[in-house]
This record gives C-alpha cells, sequence and structure tokens, in this order.
C-alpha cells in the first residue's frame, strides 16, 4: 500500500523558499518504495530532509506536471542529479527533464558551495 502524505504539499527548498506540489503528482512518505512504472524526485533540504514526490512515467498530465516542476526548483536553486544503476547518485547535473527516468535528486545550489 502506498502511503501519500498529501496534507502539506509544500517542499522546503533552501533558505526559506518553498514550492508548492501540483495536486495531480503524489508525495511518499519516507518509508513507501516506490512503483517501477514512476518517476521521483527526491528533493533534499535541511528542513525537511528528503521529500519524495512521484509521477507516472504513462500519464502525460503527470509528465508535464513533474516537468514544471523540475523547471521550478531548478529556477529556485535547486540542482538535479540523475540517479544512475542500483539507486546510486551520480555527479551528473541534468540539463533537461528526463521523464522517463527513475529518480532525481535536488539539492540546494547553496548546499554544494564552498566557502
Amino acid at each position: 500500500m502506498i502511503k501519500t502524505l498529501e496534507k502539506n504539499r509544500i517542499v522546503d527548498c533552501f533558505a526559506n523558499q518553498t514550492y508548492e506540489v501540483p495536486e495531480i503528482l503524489k508525495i511518499l512518505d519516507s518509508e513507501t518504495v516506490t512503483d517501477p512504472e514512476n518517476g521521483c524526485f527526491r528533493v533534499m533540504s535541511q528542513k525537511d530532509g528528503d521529500k519524495r514526490v512521484v509521477w507516472s512515467r504513462k500519464v502525460i498530465a503527470e509528465i508535464k506536471a513533474a516537468k514544471q516542476m523540475f523547471l521550478d526548483l531548478i529556477s529556485k536553486g535547486m540542482t538535479p542529479y540523475k540517479v544512475g544503476v542500483d539507486g546510486a547518485a551520480t555527479s551528473e547535473v541534468m540539463k533537461e527533464f528526463d521523464p522517463i527516468a527513475e529518480e532525481i535528486i535536488f539539492i540546494p545550489v547553496r548546499a554544494l558551495a564552498g566557502g
């Protein structure tokens, strides 16, 4: 059974910036395993830790909503990283949305900057 977190549809990007997840996309709790037919954004933040937002890779409306979310998160200063084989994160920054990606990890740019 998939447990969704429908009450709080806001993800914390960083530095008091937030993003409201479109209603058509699902937000999963941290214990739910994603369906292999879904794509998944993992949005990392200091406040929320890791929120997972999923879309069906077979439903055009969900793909469009996920693409828009991808672009919106980048505009808020998040960097998308492609997840490789067996769920291992890569250092490959995604330049454009891939609707068939299994998982994309978003990390705030500020978290990556050295000082």
